[in-house]
């Protein structure tokens, strides 16, 4: 199956993907298996913005005494400004260096698709009903 989405093709301009091809395991198309590949496909190209810096735990602004994980942020780069979440701290120190933390902005990484863990929680549920009953392949 082929899926354009217009809008995001206009938004992306010049840096958009040209072609983005997605495993479906069916191999059928047309059917729920491929409807959910295509979401799949749809997610993983999606735009997002994701920032680590390293910093030293000092004036003015103290990590866990201004900020903490999950707090809104307003920072700078290349003289824009963006507000997004702290998403994961890290404390880094040994022998040679001083103590430094590694804060990732933004969703730090692809995360999966909100539907697929749906129905992979989906599929977990009902394989256990067919265990609990008697057999796996009796539903």
């Amino acid at each position: 199956m082929r899926y354009t989405d217009s809008l995001r093709e206009i938004e992306a301009g010049n840096f958009g993907y040209l072609e983005y091809f997605t495993q479906d395991g069916g191999g059928t198309a047309y059917t729920v298996s491929s409807a959910l590949a295509m979401r799949q496909g749809h997610w993983k190209t999606r735009p997002y913005q994701a920032f680590k810096v390293s910093i030293w735990n000092r004036r003015p602004y103290s990590i866990f005494y201004d900020f903490d994980l999950g707090t809104r942020c307003l920072f700078e780069i290349d003289g824009l400004l963006y507000t997004d979440q702290v998403s994961a701290v890290r404390m880094y120190y040994d022998e040679s260096t001083p103590k430094t933390f590694d804060i990732t902005i933004g969703t730090g990484g692809d995360m999966e698709d909100p539907l697929g863990q749906v129905v992979r929680t989906i599929q977990t549920m009902w394989n256990a009903i067919g265990t609990i009953f008697g057999s796996n392949d009796l539903f």
